[in-house]
């Protein structure tokens, strides 16, 4: 075998989120409940578990970041509700 590739992390590709973020959020059409229409943006729940952690506010950053192409609602984990996951 070869030297193994070193990864330099300190410099993450731009977009890897939201690239991530869209292939989560696009189901095969087998997997989704409901059809959506084509002006609605995709809906993402993120469940935090306690109030000024790390998720909270690695919740915010992506909230932030893709607020503008999906539909994003964040709750913690004691405030989850089953309407909020079956939207």
């Amino acid at each position: 075998m070869g030297p193994a590739k070193q990864i330099d992390y300190r410099s993450p590709k731009k977009n890897v989120v939201r690239k991530a973020a869209r292939k989560m959020s696009n189901p095969s059409p087998h997997d989704q409940a409901e059809p959506q229409s084509s002006n609605s943006r995709p809906r993402i729940l993120f469940i935090i578990d306690q109030p000024n952690w790390a998720h909270d506010f690695k919740t915010q950053n992506l909230a932030r970041v893709l607020g503008n192409d999906y539909d994003i609602l964040s709750r913690y984990q004691t405030e989850v509700t089953p309407d909020d996951l079956n939207r």
